[in-house]
């Protein structure tokens, strides 16, 4: 069963993949808040984790910087485990290759985001 904390949006994860995508598309704050029709302000809070955008906005977001909701929300959908993975319906040289694969890909991730 998963945990209420699972269930929470992690708004600054969320927020430092706005301004990556951002940047990404060479957009400043102010060329995709007006992009969105939001005031730059707002941006900057839903960047640094200060605010908090309802789901019209971030659907504007995702559409204008190409990106997809699932990439602004990974960290808030559920932590990968043997339940919601469902290992043991797998044999066991998949199931410890799949945790290997797991483990490896979040070791690179770390080293990608500079051991965070």
């Amino acid at each position: 069963m998963r945990s209420d904390n699972n269930s929470e949006i992690k708004y600054r994860e969320l927020g430092l993949r706005v301004r990556e995508a951002r940047k990404n598309r060479r957009l400043t704050m102010r060329e995709l808040s007006e992009k969105i029709n939001i005031s730059e302000n707002f941006l900057s809070r839903i960047e640094s984790d200060n605010g908090r955008a309802g789901l019209g906005t971030i659907i504007k977001i995702c559409n204008e910087l190409k990106i997809s909701m699932d990439f602004l929300f990974q960290d808030s959908l559920f932590d990968m485990n043997a339940e919601t993975l469902n290992l043991e319906a797998l044999s066991e040289p998949d199931r410890n290759f799949i945790i290997k694969t797991i483990k490896n890909l979040k070791a690179y991730k770390n080293e990608l985001d500079g051991g965070i």
